[in-house]
């Protein structure tokens, strides 16, 4: 066991040697294909900036189909302007491996404030998550709407939309996170027809059956996301077809539930057209409760992660009062206990989201 510590160290060492003007702090994360450090710009006169640095995995970095969606995730993203999507500063190569330097988000994922309102038994406000789903359909209108440096229409889906891929700094602005399965006209890698990719309990029934998608997937699954926010249960059961449609508890709106019901329609052509549309709709369902601001947002993340247990700080205390769309108070509505069906990255029997 020794031994392998070593070795394991030694690699994790291997792994972290600086990149050119980057130097690498510590790895933050690691996916099916890629792994994320914290590193450091560096520049003339003591200048210095967090970054992200995004890299394949060492047994991905000489697989051409792999380094081709590497390429891809790079290329879209940099023509993302958006304050609701995390940026790429740029890409470069470093002794013949390709790495991504990204804007450094310091917060935690939509899944973190889900895994820690089960453990804790503190549903995430609803005036907080109106917020941050509001957010991310503006940066869902930008993305599917935004054309390439040539001015020709990308026909751009997330295709992951998840609550991991959904993060929200401590300045309050929820952002969308990697493209790395987007789907975009012009791309190098190409999804081959009846092959999904994606995240099995948000995947359209569309994208899952390995169909061509448009914008109605990611509208499925930001449905899917939000359902899970407003009720802490899983919309769909793990490895089961999306059929049909989960029940309202009683505690969730008729307005609300029928936000997130259109959207998860298994029919397309029922759902939202855009997510301006759905936008809209879920600002009028809101009724008195008025959508957390960035600076709301930022104080909730802030006591949330400040006491994890949740015993000093009642979160939904940090959403003020303050007037509703028409001019009505703003008013954080109960939501029921959260159950065992929220994913808690393996803690407690609940088992891991799939990714295909």
């Amino acid at each position: 066991e020794a031994v392998a510590a070593q070795v394991g160290l030694a690699l994790e060492a291997e792994r972290r040697e600086d990149l050119g003007r980057y130097r690498i702090d510590r790895r933050l994360g690691v996916g099916g294909m890629a792994e994320v450090f914290l590193a450091w710009q560096l520049g003339p006169g003591g200048f210095e900036r967090k970054v992200a640095i995004k890299r394949p995995l060492p047994h991905y970095a000489e697989d051409p189909e792999a380094i081709k969606m590497f390429l891809d995730e790079a290329r879209i993203s940099a023509q993302l302007h958006h304050r609701n999507i995390m940026q790429v500063h740029e890409v470069d190569e470093s002794n013949g491996n390709y790495f991504m330097a990204m804007e450094f988000i310091d917060g935690p994922s939509v899944r973190a404030l889900l895994k820690r309102a089960a453990l804790t038994n503190e549903p995430i406000p609803v005036a907080i998550t109106l917020g941050i789903v509001d957010s991310i359909l503006r940066a869902l209108a930008y993305a599917h709407d935004t054309p390439d440096a040539k001015g020709q229409r990308m026909h751009l889906v997330h295709r992951d939309v998840t609550p991991g891929n959904i993060l929200v700094g401590k300045d309050g602005v929820p952002r969308l996170v990697d493209f790395g399965i987007a789907r975009a006209s012009q791309k190098l890698h190409v999804t081959k027809t009846g092959v999904a990719k994606g995240t099995l309990v948000y995947m359209s029934p569309e994208q899952a059956a390995g169909e061509n998608v448009d914008c109605r997937a990611d509208l499925y699954s930001l449905g899917v996301v939000l359902y899970g926010m407003l009720t802490g249960i899983r919309a769909f059961p793990k490895g089961r077809l999306n059929t049909g449609l989960p029940p309202r508890p009683s505690a969730l709106s008729h307005s609300l539930y029928n936000v997130c019901t259109r959207a998860m329609q298994y029919d397309r052509s029922k759902r939202y057209r855009s997510a301006d549309e759905m936008r809209r709709a879920l600002e009028t369902a809101c009724g008195p409760i008025a959508l957390a601001t960035d600076h709301e947002i930022a104080q909730w993340v802030a006591a949330a992660w400040e006491h994890p247990t949740g015993q000093a700080v009642d979160p939904a205390q940090t959403v003020h009062q303050r007037p509703g769309p028409r001019g009505q108070a703003a008013y954080v509505a109960p939501t029921p206990p959260l159950t065992s069906t929220i994913t808690i990255d393996g803690a407690n029997g609940v088992e891991e989201d799939t990714e295909v």
